[in-house]
């Protein structure tokens, strides 16, 4: 495979790698209000790296944008203000649900919806093809998996409930409890 191949390759995992870990650094700024957190994820992730990438990447830049029409400007500012909007319901969403159960079910709705709503829109005769029925497929699966997803994360708010409304209950790392629980010496 030549480099250029491999580049791309390496590009993609690295785009994967960072999709799945942007959220990290909210576990870190727990003592923070969720507002301040995310607006020092999205001035740094969607204003400065961008518009500096940009800068570094494309020659030529004022000229890109004096030749563009006022139309594609205006339907570009449009897209990225519904991304951010996007983005910042997603926080929201992390925020409350926690980074496990919230990126299952919000990424999984993204992917699944963003999956689906470009093949029924712009090319609705392929929903009859075997891509289509596989598309169609892959996205029940991801709506099963995000459903099973959401029942553990209820199962799960209600152990924690329960384990608030018991006294003298203790949980599975206490000391106290379970296999931790120091044996006699014989």
């Amino acid at each position: 495979m030549t480099p250029e191949i491999w580049l791309a390759v390496g590009g993609v995992f690295l785009a994967g790698l960072l999709q799945g870990l942007f959220a990290v650094p909210m576990k870190y700024t727990q003592q923070w209000s969720f507002e301040n957190t995310w607006l020092a994820y999205s001035l740094s992730g969607m204003v400065a790296l961008p518009w500096l990438l940009t800068a570094l990447t494309v020659p030529h830049l004022s000229q890109a944008y004096a030749a563009s029409s006022a139309k594609t400007l205006m339907s570009i500012a449009g897209f990225g203000m519904c991304w951010g909007i996007g983005s910042t319901l997603t926080g929201i969403g992390l925020s409350m649900l926690g980074l496990g159960l919230g990126m299952a079910i919000i990424l999984g709705l993204c992917a699944s919806v963003g999956s689906l709503i470009p093949l029924l829109v712009l090319t609705p005769q392929q929903i009859n093809t075997p891509q289509g029925r596989t598309c169609l497929m892959g996205t029940a699966i991801m709506l099963a998996g995000i459903a099973i997803s959401a029942r553990a994360g209820v199962l799960r708010d209600a152990a924690r409930k329960q384990m608030r409304e018991a006294p003298g209950r203790t949980s599975f790392r206490s000391p106290r409890a379970g296999f931790f629980r120091r044996r006699p010496r014989r």
